[in-house]
């Protein structure tokens, strides 16, 4: 048997279903990046010197982290026990403080060292001291405001794993020719049959998404701090006035706490407009993938209804091929002869001559019968005529 086929498809239609399974592998918060900032702006406490006079008498100086003055030494006074801020104006004057030698011997204030009051020498480079070692006072007044950018990521951490299953259905209309034959030779039949076929799959594809998707915040935010509020938390006393050390401490402090303060609430912002755009690129993503699966899904589903139909067309024509080559094939050899035309049926046979014609006298006489002739086929030859015994004739 020999066949050939081709087929083409077209679809019917196409349906398909969605479904989202979520598998929770944690309720673990949304990972957040370490936030970034920087401050924009900032004010500090206002400074004012008043220099009519100094904080302590000619004799004594004064002591920044007691807060009170302290009597300078003479000659071979243990000065080296003070910060060592304080160690230049620990002497009187003509005097300076000088480290021991070959002393190894440390004190616990950073800088302290033992040393003492000894004479100032040209090397030293010794200062009038009431001029340049005057603690002056100082008041502060005002706010300490700072401004302040932080910027903060945040990652979803896949705690919330989604599964998207989607289903497309598809239906495909084929035709396919095919050709077959039966017999061999002069007797051979063939046979071309067109057949058509309809088929229908369904196709479900799964894809799964994390909600891995960066989300940013940029929150900008001022906040300011009291003179108290900063001087209460340095466990100052409440005064007008400070020394030049205490006063530039207490605007750094200040300037800290304002900048802690607007960096906490510009973080807390950001972190919430970093949320919402997280979960935004996240339903993004899903939309994405829930979009990606249906495609693929019916692009399946078409392929696979496509061959389908195509090959229940192609078997469809083949088999049709095969039974009418068959059918032929067979009501040609069994067929009978048909009958001989009537005009031969009735053809004259073949002459023959006719037998000597003999002549017998009896008594009395009686006329010999007449010669018999037998119709028969053509190839048959007509029998000699009868005989008839008689009496002992005589010639006439």
């Amino acid at each position: 048997m020999k066949f050939g086929a081709f087929a083409l498809a077209f679809f019917g239609c196409v349906a398909s279903t969605e479904a989202v399974t979520l598998r929770f592998l944690g309720r673990s918060p949304l990972a957040k990046a370490d936030p970034t900032h920087e401050v924009v702006s900032k004010e500090s406490f206002k400074r004012v010197e008043h220099d009519d006079d100094c904080m302590c008498p000619e004799d004594s100086f004064w002591h920044f982290r007691i807060k009170e003055c302290i009597k300078r030494g003479g000659l071979g006074y243990e000065c080296g026990f003070f910060p060592k801020e304080h160690q230049n104006v620990a002497c009187h004057d003509g005097l300076v403080c000088k480290a021991l030698p070959d002393s190894k011997t440390q004190y616990f204030h950073p800088g302290a060292l033992p040393a003492s009051c000894r004479p100032c020498e040209a090397a030293d480079n010794c200062p009038a001291r009431r001029a340049d070692n005057c603690s002056n006072e100082f008041s502060l007044s005002g706010k300490a405001c700072a401004t302040v950018r932080a910027i903060v990521g945040v990652k979803a951490d896949g705690s919330d794993e989604k599964t998207i299953s989607h289903t497309a259905e598809a239906t495909a209309t084929a035709t396919a020719e095919a050709t077959a034959t039966h017999g061999e030779g002069d007797q051979a039949v063939t046979k071309t049959i067109t057949a058509e076929h309809t088929a229908t799959a369904k196709v479900t594809v799964n894809a799964s998404t994390t909600g891995t998707g960066l989300g940013q915040g940029v929150a900008e935010k001022t906040a300011c701090v009291e003179l108290a509020d900063v001087m209460a938390k340095m466990g100052l006393e409440k005064t007008q006035r400070f020394g030049e050390k205490i006063a530039a401490q207490i605007i750094a402090q200040g300037d800290a706490m304002a900048a802690e303060g607007a960096l906490a609430q510009a973080v807390a912002e950001a972190q919430q407009l970093a949320a919402k755009s997280s979960q935004q690129v996240a339903d993004k993503a899903e939309d994405k993938t829930k979009s990606d699966a249906q495609d693929k899904a019916e692009e399946q589903a078409k392929a696979e209804a496509s061959k389908l139909a195509e090959d229940g067309a192609k078997e469809k024509a083949e088999e049709a091929a095969k039974a009418a080559a068959k059918e032929a094939f067979e009501a040609m050899t069994t067929t009978p002869a048909a009958p001989a035309p009537a005009a031969a049926a009735a053809a004259p046979a073949p002459a023959v001559a006719p037998p000597p014609t003999t002549t017998v006298a009896v008594a009395p006489t009686t006329a010999a019968p007449p010669p018999t002739t037998v119709s028969a086929a053509p190839t048959t030859a007509a029998p000699p005529p009868t005989t008839v015994a008689a009496a002992p004739t005589t010639a006439a």
